[in-house]
């Protein structure tokens, strides 16, 4: 049996590995919630997820006070799906940090395991009330920006996958942050769980405070995919329209063979971008026409045009697109290079439209 000197000696290895493991786990969860945050910010610009932060973000508050609304019983009503979400963790702690981490790589597992399924569609379940809302706002989101060119068909498959995005995001990055903040709090770590939720005010803090300070070249996805939808629909109609909008703000800009290079690869601004826009409405709807910028480029064999084109993420030519020279001509597509459609996709900030436009300059001759 072993001496007194050496179960202690056995004890302190023990406890001395657990504060470690422990001081570890912290550690990574730390830098989660430094660097979560801001990718979720950054998705949120591109796909549509703003639904499910709000369902978890409202899911923990509501999981903090979940006696006191269970004492009222209208809004145990209104808060019927968060009280799923604090049900399921009352009965089931919160696994290690890990294991959510690399939660889709374990889809094996919670695929065959109920109560591991139970817990990912606690976080995007439906109530009456809830689903009521999400569907009056499908139906409001179709009404107002996809009728009438682009059918009900393509709405839905869009719905149906912005469904499977939220899950993907959900498991991903809520479940760490949302278990954490719920594991923490059930064992009584309230230093670190105020030290976690720093974190997280400072990364949200931060990422908001750039995107305002120098405003990403980031496009929603769904306007994109708007975009191309209907233009492709209309057919000439949308052709009419785009060159009808490049030709109106090209005759507020300078093009010619001597445009400055410094005005090259720049979005232009002011009131060319207001008359497009203004010209654009005629077809797209207004978000759409605003994800629509200008840019001066070189032709192949002729004078400088202005091109008009809907701005996608990434380096690759936009999709959707028209450019015209100064004279009003519809430039010919295989005259505009490819490196040109790039640069203009990744311009620099916008700017304000230069001053000098043919109209004023030639009124000074």
């Amino acid at each position: 049996m072993p001496s007194s000197p050496e179960l202690g000696g056995a004890t302190r290895l023990k406890t001395g590995a657990a504060s470690l493991l422990s001081t570890g786990d912290f550690v990574l969860r730390l830098v989660y919630f430094l660097v979560a945050p801001a990718v979720l910010l950054l998705i949120a610009l591109i796909l549509p997820i703003a639904g499910i932060l709000i369902n978890v973000g409202v899911a923990i508050v509501v999981y903090f006070l979940a006696q006191r609304i269970r004492k009222v019983p209208a809004l145990s009503q209104v808060f019927g799906r968060a009280l799923v979400f604090e049900a399921y963790y009352r009965e089931h702690p919160p696994k290690p940090f890990l294991y959510y981490v690399f939660y889709p790589f374990l889809f094996p597992y919670w695929l065959s395991k109920a109560n591991a399924r139970r817990e990912l569609f606690a976080y995007k379940s439906f109530t009456g009330m809830s689903l009521v809302i999400l569907i009056g706002y499908a139906v409001y989101r179709y009404l107002a920006y996809w009728r009438p060119e682009i059918p009900i068909q393509s709405f839905l498959k869009f719905a149906l996958a912005a469904i499977v995005i939220q899950l993907a995001v959900a498991m991903l990055f809520l479940m760490p942050l949302a278990t954490s903040v719920i594991a923490y709090h059930g064992d009584g770590k309230k230093v670190r769980l105020a030290f976690l939720l720093a974190a997280m005010a400072l990364s949200f803090g931060f990422t908001i405070h750039r995107h305002f300070a120098r405003p990403p070249l980031i496009h929603p996805l769904e306007i994109a995919m708007r975009t191309r939808l209907r233009t492709t629909i209309a057919g000439a109609r949308a052709e009419s329209v785009l060159e009808t909008a490049a030709k109106a703000a090209a005759a507020e800009v300078v093009v010619d063979q001597k445009m400055p290079d410094t005005l090259r690869d720049i979005w232009i601004e002011g009131n060319p971008a207001d008359i497009a826009r203004e010209k654009l409405a005629d077809l797209y709807k207004s978000d759409e026409c605003e994800d629509f910028k200008r840019s001066i480029i070189k032709t192949q064999h002729g004078p400088d045009a202005l091109l008009l084109f809907q701005a996608r993420n990434g380096s690759s030519p936009p999709n959707v697109w028209i450019a015209v020279y100064a004279s009003g001509a519809k430039v010919p597509d295989d005259a505009v290079p490819k490196s040109e459609l790039v640069n203009a996709q990744l311009g620099r900030r916008p700017v304000q439209a230069p001053k000098t436009s043919k109209r004023s300059s030639s009124s000074g001759s």
